[in-house]
């Protein structure tokens, strides 16, 4: 017996597979999510404010 979660992870991949332009589009948007995200600047920043509430700076 196959999990749901098994079959929606097999139709999401069938689904890249028979559209390029979908994987495409989807790199695009999770490429200008990370940029955003997880930048340097941004990651200097998250670091700080977790040394900061553990008290190390």
């Amino acid at each position: 017996m196959i999990c749901a979660s098994k079959r929606i992870l097999d139709w999401h991949m069938k689904r890249l597979a028979n559209d390029p332009e979908l994987g495409i589009a989807l790199g695009k948007k999770a490429a200008a999510f990370v940029a955003a995200k997880y930048n340097p600047a941004r990651c200097g920043q998250l670091y700080k404010q977790r040394l900061q509430v553990l008290g190390m700076l």
